[in-house]
């Protein structure tokens, strides 16, 4: 097992929360990558995607990338996780092992493009680039 010495962390701010700044994040601030990229560029260099609460892991899982999330008890705010058996870590020793996992053999982590186009069609329906004009055809009946 090669543990978690090769894992490099980067966190994207929210736009309407950031993080960077706040007192009680300062002294971690140095452990982690802080993205300045596009949301794009952040998915697409990613091995695994972790989310609380947010389209970021719906958008992460279509691209074809391990979506995972920090649970809080009770509690599920994410239309992927209602659709798909994703891990989901309620403590600090059990995300660990499984990063450890993952570490192992990250690929075994990938979503199959079955699974990426039922997320699709069940979150958005048809991804065509036509959904103005079915919204339009709706409105006018």
């Amino acid at each position: 097992s090669q543990g978690l010495k090769n894992l490099r962390l980067r966190i994207r701010p929210h736009p309407y929360g950031p993080i960077v700044g706040r007192p009680r994040f300062e002294r971690f601030k140095d452990r982690f990558d802080i993205s300045l990229g596009s949301l794009e560029q952040d998915i697409k260099e990613s091995d695994l995607v972790m989310v609380t609460y947010s389209t970021v892991g719906e958008e992460a899982f279509i691209a074809g990338r391990p979506v995972w999330r920090w649970a809080a008890q009770g509690f599920n705010g994410s239309a992927l996780f209602s659709l798909m058996p994703l891990p989901q870590f309620f403590s600090v020793s059990d995300l660990r092992k499984a990063l450890e996992t993952f570490c192992d053999n990250p690929r075994s982590f990938l979503p199959s493009r079955e699974e990426m186009d039922r997320v699709a069609h069940e979150l958005f329906f048809e991804m065509d680039g036509h959904c103005v004009e079915r919204i339009a055809r709706y409105c006018s009946q």
